[in-house]
């Protein structure tokens, strides 16, 4: 009698079509996008943004019997790098899961870093091209956007819902002038990452990873106030996972 059979990827590896097996199902996703960091500033100092959450694919592919195929899993994309004295710098788009040269996962959108040391980024998303993301540009791959980081604790947004339900991460805590940290877009098995706070002297806190195999993205660092320490520096993104599903 024919069974149903399902083997789940969650790093690198290779599946082999048993004789037979002539079709396979995918579901997977790409690894999350990066945090940007937060600004280092005398006033009014932003938090980081939220990286993308990787979107969740399902398809179809014929394979070969008895044949090989190299599976490799997105890792999350890494976040801004903390600065001193300086604006943040963006985080970084999460990488592709692939199954051979047969599917490719996309993974999430990176976060922006802000114009200024008073503006805030746009939250990640993926954008066809390599563009530089706008408010006004449309997301191409990621499922949910990341948050967009604070000049003060009221102006931030947590990490947008991701479309497979999974929550959006928080905003990190500011002062009356430094932001806090955008959340991480929500991820296909769980919640993005949550920002970092801010802080008015001192180094600020780090975004939070997004959960690996999840696709989530990372959350953005916190901002910090003065030029002598370092601004938080952005969360990276969940890496992906691969389901292989056949029947045997």
């Amino acid at each position: 009698m024919a069974k149903l059979v399902k083997q789940l990827f969650t790093g690198n590896g290779t599946w082999t079509a048993p004789a037979g097996v002539t079709e396979v199902l995918l579901i997977g996703c790409g690894g999350g996008g990066g945090g940007s960091s937060g600004q280092s500033a005398t006033t009014s100092a932003s938090g980081g943004t939220g990286g993308g959450g990787a979107i969740q694919y399902t398809m179809y592919v014929t394979v070969t019997p008895n044949t090989g195929y190299t599976v490799t899993i997105g890792s999350g994309g890494t976040g801004g790098t903390a600065v001193t004295n300086a604006l943040g710098n963006a985080g970084n788009d999460g990488n592709s899961t692939t199954f051979g040269s047969l599917a490719t996962f996309a993974g999430g959108g990176k976060a922006g870093a802000a114009s200024s040391s008073t503006v805030n980024a746009i939250g990640g998303r993926n954008y066809a091209g390599g563009s530089t993301p706008t408010a006004s540009t449309s997301p191409v791959y990621s499922a949910s956007f990341g948050g967009q980081g604070s000049t003060s604790i009221a102006a931030g947004v947590a990490g947008n819902k991701s479309w497979t339900g999974q929550a959006g991460g928080t905003l990190g805590a500011g002062t009356a002038t430094v932001g806090g940290g955008g959340g991480g877009g929500g991820g296909v098995t769980a919640a993005g990452g949550n920002g970092g706070a801010g802080v008015n002297s001192g180094t600020a806190n780090a975004g939070v990873a997004g959960t690996a195999n999840s696709g989530a993205g990372g959350g953005g660092g916190g901002g910090q106030g003065t030029s002598a320490s370092a601004s938080g520096a952005g969360g990276d993104g969940g890496s992906g996972f691969l389901y292989v599903i056949w029947v045997d």
